[in-house]
């Protein structure tokens, strides 16, 4: 009720402050009057004509919202955050000193939204300039867990996993600084440094486990079998930051070829942690919690040249050349205990034998070199044909290794020593061709082909050392060391054939079809993956999981597009997208229990793992009946399903068998209406008003033998708005919007509404 209070009293200071504004207008002018009258009969003189060619401004705004509902959800979808803010909405001011120094200062700075930038630049003709800004954004999050719907009598609408505080924001910043020298006949050179970073905290995807009933009920109730779920709230603190400099030379040498050198460093550090809450198992009271935490420390080198060099308007060359140095070191936690925060990360509150396995003392160091060529040609052989080919080199190499101990009861030790290795080499050539052809009237044609081929070798290991007794942890090969190779074939092919026709004026057709395909070839090296001791096989990524060994992405893409101008006054844009994708892969099974041995692994053959299919259809509308008047229209509608061969398996879950598959095809279909109108009502004021709709309706309810997914959402937007001038270099501008969304994912516990009002003033100068 207080901040509903005061955002009524601040609404109610602006509208004087805008009231007192206007008066000043309107006894400006009173006083004019006033001085004609009393000079009646004199000579007059006639006021200087005012520069009505304002090169600055500011903008200032004030506003302020009230909120219902869930607010940590509209500040996440909104970007807005405070029940009052404003300040200065935009601004730009330059100044020239004599006739070669010029000043310009852009910015704006919106106070209780974190929201700021600034932007200095003083230049100097013939010789450079230098800029500094620095810009701050925050984006929110709703940090609220999953939705189940009703399947106990417990709970007859279903369970809600809300967190505590549910509104988490990040901050976003950039402070840099760039010089630049721009001199006659000398070489161009910009050197720049940033430092950037992200500081906050924001909600994760990853969600803990959780219970269709509460975990603390006694083994003998009379309630359906406990379901393990991902539904319980998780966050993450984000600390990181990164700091680059560049530097950049150009130089035009014998009149026709462009030189460009350029050298890039670049330090990041992150500092990043994820805290997940975790419900006991059933009659039991241990509610936990798994702390990670994540550091990361990456040193980057690269340098790079490139050439344009212009044999004649029809023969042009581009070269570049690229080398970049990757260092990076690993270090992190992740721990289970009863303490949840920053404080898990002390060791004396987390259970080293808990179920949940995680890890201590990681300790890893990466080391990446890459190298790439490129060349590019420009040829156009004969009139109205243009032939583009380029070719893309590059090699890759890595190198790893992370040591680490090992917590938990899989392990049957407290603390066990691993040490994972890593090593791969990648040679990559690119190739791609562009045809244009001009010679008909009113038509382009054009044809494209991209070709990628990519061939590696990749090695991993895992080397288990000794455990709390001395002595030597086996895996089940018999053996302290396990291993996976792999030598990799990738192959894309792009094929794009479309044109363009402008038949009559004011009207024009565009259509484009594309045929991709990608492979992927592991090649594993070892039958079974891995290496196999005394006939046992050894568990790929785990005991009974397996790898993939060959998959191959086939799409197909229609799309078209008309531009019609019936009238000078109506415009019409419409546009259709058809995209099939299949996904086809073979795999090696894991390893199976055998009696006292494990069953070697078997080949999984080749099935069509899943089918995408999307059609997007979007229209724009825009009308000008009189010149006052405007009305523009959109509509998008979209629809997307994949299909996947569990969509087809019922499965039974708790009490009778249900006809719902456990994993659902998955559905993102959705559609979007939009309309705005605009109304000159005279010389001095413009009327504008718009209206959105959004609707997700992919929602289904499979509880019983699975998990819901899908969108199911409907958003409606509502804003008017009058701008009004009340001098030449005076705006005053109103406007109101209403928002309300509704989400059914969430059992509608994220809903909210919010009535906005904002002003702004400008002033020109």
């Amino acid at each position: 009720m207080k901040n509903i209070t005061r955002n009524i009293i601040s609404l109610r200071r602006s509208a004087g402050l805008c009231a007192i504004l206007c008066c000043a207008g309107l006894l400006n002018g009173a006083s004019l009057f006033a001085g004609e009258s009393a000079s009646a009969g004199k000579a007059v003189v006639e006021p200087a004509q005012e520069d009505e060619n304002f090169q600055n401004w500011v903008n200032l705004s004030l506003g302020g919202l009230i909120l219902g509902g869930d607010q940590a959800q509209f500040k996440q979808q909104e970007h807005n955050s405070s029940i009052v803010n404003g300040g200065i909405d935009d601004m730009h001011y330059e100044k020239t000193f004599g006739k070669k120094t010029q000043l310009t200062i852009d910015g704006h700075a919106i106070f209780d939204n974190s929201d700021y930038k600034v932007k200095i630049e003083l230049s100097q003709q013939d010789l450079g300039y230098i800029r500094a800004g620095y810009t701050q954004f925050r984006t929110w999050s709703d940090s609220n867990g999953g939705y189940l719907p009703s399947v106990s009598p417990l709970y007859p609408h279903g369970q809600f996993f809300a967190a505590g505080d549910n509104e988490l924001g990040l901050d976003h910043g950039d402070i840099w600084v760039e010089l630049g020298l721009r001199v006659p006949n000398l070489p161009e050179l910009t050197v720049r440094y940033d430092h950037t970073y992200r500081y906050g905290q924001e909600a994760s995807t990853e969600w803990g486990t959780g219970y269709l009933n509460p975990p603390r009920v006694p083994i003998g109730a009379n309630l359906p079998t406990l379901s393990q779920k991902k539904v319980m709230p998780t966050y993450q603190d984000i600390n990181e930051t990164r700091d680059i400099i560049t530097f950049d030379a150009t130089k035009t040498l014998f009149g026709n070829t462009d030189l460009g050198l350029g050298m890039r460093y670049e330090y990041n550090k992150n500092n990043d942690s994820q805290y997940e809450n975790n419900l006991g198992n059933r009659g039991a009271a241990n509610q936990t919690w798994l702390t990670q935490n994540n550091v990361l420390d990456l040193n980057l080198y690269n340098g790079h040249f490139s050439t344009v060099t212009r044999f004649s308007d029809s023969f042009w060359l581009t070269t570049a050349y690229s080398y970049s140095s990757i260092n990076s070191d690993t270090a992190g936690t992740r721990l289970t205990g009863t303490v949840g925060g920053p404080s898990n990360q002390n060791t004396s509150t987390f259970n080293p034998l808990h179920p949940l396995a995680g890890w201590a003392d990681l300790n890893g160091q990466a080391v990446t070199d890459q190298q790439v060529i490129n060349f590019n040609l420009m040829w156009v052989p004969v009139k109205d044909l243009t032939i583009t080919p380029a070719v893309r080199i590059g090699v890759e190499n890595t190198d790893a290794n992370s040591p680490y101990m090992v917590t938990g009861t899989s392990h049957l030790v407290t603390g066990t020593n691993f040490l994972a290795a890593s090593s791969n080499h990648f040679n990559e050539v690119e190739e791609s061709l562009d045809i244009r052809y001009t010679g008909i009237d009113n038509i382009l044609l054009y044809l494209r082909g991209n070709w990628d081929e990519r061939t590696g070798d990749f090695q991993q290991t895992q080397t288990v050392g000794l455990n709390s007794n001395g002595a030597p942890i086996l895996h089940k090969t018999g053996s302290n060391s396990i291993g996976q190779d792999a030598n990799n074939t990738y192959l894309s092919q792009k094929y794009a054939v479309g044109a363009n026709w402008y038949p009559l004026m004011g009207l024009n057709f565009a259509v484009q079809y594309y045929y991709q395909n990608e492979q992927n070839d592991y090649n594993w090296t070892v039958p079974g993956n891995v290496n196999v001791v005394a006939g046992k096989a050894v568990p790929k990524a785990g005991t009974n999981l397996g790898v993939i060994n060959a998959e191959e992405l086939i799409t197909n893409d229609v799309n078209a597009r008309m531009t019609w101008h019936p009238f000078s006054t109506l415009a019409l844009v419409s546009r259709y997208d058809m995209q099939y994708m299949t996904f086809d892969n073979s795999g090696i099974g894991g390893s199976t229990a055998g009696g006292t041995a494990l069953v070697p692994s078997v080949s999984v053959g080749d099935i069509q793992s899943a089918k995408i299919t999307n059609n997007m259809f979007t229209e724009s509308i825009t009308w000008n009946p009189l010149a006052r008047l405007y009305f523009q229209g959109n509509a998008s509608f979209v629809l997307s399903e994949t299909d996947t061969p569990a969509g087809s398996r019922n499965l039974t879950g708790n009490g009778p068998t249900y006809n719902s598959p456990t994993v659902l095809n998955f559905k993102n279909n959705y559609y979007e209406l939009g309309c705005d109108v605009g109304f000159i009502l005279d010389d001095k004021t413009d009327l504008h008003a718009s209206y959105n709709f959004y609707r997700a309706y992919d929602y289904q309810n499979n509880i019983s033998v699975g998990m819901p997914y899908g969108a199911g959402a409907i958003q409606n937007t509502i804003t008017a708005g009058i701008v009004r001038k009340l001098t030449k270099n005076i705006s005053l501008s109103l406007n109101y919007s209403y928002v309300s969304y509704s989400d059914q994912t969430s059992g509608y516990n994220n809903n909210y509404t919010a009535n906005m009002i904002y002003s702004g003033l400008q002033f020109r100068f």
